[in-house]
């Protein structure tokens, strides 16, 4: 590549780390209130009712220790939770969709409101897998940090909610999608939503770690291994069924999504797979080892996931000396690492 095109490259992402911080410490800001409604440990659906007496952007913290939800919870208005060092939030009667129409299910479920913040907790599935950690519906501004979610079917599920914030959160998935194709297993799916950021975090054990779609999204500083695929630059199809009966998928693929310094490592597919009509992204300086396929994939039409997909266009990567790539797409630009010929690896 030109220096100065790498050059500019590599100041959109200085950039754009600079806001992301800002971001996260005036999200972390709302917690510095004094005023804090106070739930002890051993609590069973007390969450749920602090949450129903709170006011507009009170605090509300989780004791060290067990707390324990029967069924969904619901959070509809403005609310920061943030559990002290080793509160767990048990949450029963939420369990997976296995095939088909089954609907996605909440632990907790964001619906209709603006800036929920929930920082600091472990959130356990009771009995097993669980469905989904976090649903976040029609919400914008949710802020997710420092969450552990383990054994659930997926972590973050984001539809219609601009400006999602997750970060530095671990997500370790249910280990049934290994046996079972019919049993699908995500990171975080930013299914309709502007400008969401997905950032410093630990995924593992997934089908896709992270499944991003809609417009102008930033990818950073996440750490992916063991999943089929790390990154997919994607568009979700029309078969999410949510609680309220809708079935949703992806207005837009990722477009112009900025995807830096993340590192996907040991993963069966790719390592970052940019598939569907995928456009426009940006891709700066991740690394992928240790690989099943390939480092990076540019996409054309194709069919592996049973629907036509369109091609991949547009895209520009700079990568890191070694990294392996195959483009099957349209007017992608890729700089550096190893190319992959399609006589020797055909398209699919």
């Amino acid at each position: 590549p030109s220096a100065e095109a790498e050059a500019a490259a590599i100041e959109k992402t200085d950039a754009a780390a600079a806001e992301v911080e800002a971001e996260i410490a005036e999200h972390l800001s709302a917690f510095d209130a004094k005023s804090l409604i106070r739930i002890p440990a051993g609590s069973r659906n007390a969450l749920a009712d602090a949450i129903a007496d709170a006011s507009r952007n009170d605090i509300i913290r989780l004791a060290t220790g067990d707390h324990f939800q029967d069924g969904t919870l619901t959070i509809r208005k403005p609310i920061n939770i943030i559990g002290a060092p080793g509160a767990r939030l048990f949450i029963s009667g939420v369990g997976p969709y296995p095939t088909g129409a089954s609907s996605i299910t909440g632990g907790i479920h964001v619906l209709g409101t603006e800036f929920v913040r929930i920082r600091n907790l472990e959130i356990v599935p009771v009995g097993g897998e669980g469905g989904t950690a976090i649903l976040v519906q029609n919400s914008p501004y949710t802020f997710i940090s420092r969450v552990v979610c383990e054994d659930w079917q997926n972590g973050v599920i984001a539809e219609q909610s601009p400006k999602l914030y997750v970060e530095r959160s671990s997500f370790v998935g249910s280990s049934q999608w290994q046996a079972n194709p019919n049993f699908p297993v995500f990171g975080v799916v930013v299914v309709n939503g502007e400008r969401a950021t997905i950032h410093n975090n630990t995924i593992q054990n997934t089908v896709f770690g992270v499944w991003a779609c809609d417009k102008r999204g930033r990818l950073s500083y996440n750490n992916f291994s063991g999943n089929f695929n790390g990154i997919e630059l994607c568009k979700v199809p029309v078969n999410f069924h949510l609680p309220d009966g809708q079935v949703v998928g992806s207005e837009f693929a990722a477009t112009n999504w900025l995807v830096y310094h993340n590192e996907s490592n040991s993963n069966f597919g790719n390592g970052l797979e940019i598939i569907d009509g995928a456009n426009r992204c940006l891709l700066v300086n991740n690394i992928a080892t240790i690989i099943g396929a390939l480092d990076y994939e540019f996409a054309g039409p194709t069919e592996r996931y049973g629907f036509l997909a369109p091609t991949s266009a547009n895209n520009r990567a700079f990568l890191k000396p070694g990294s392996r790539w195959k483009d099957c797409g349209i007017g992608n630009r890729v700089f550096r690492g190893m190319e992959v010929l399609v006589e020797d690896s055909p398209c699919f």
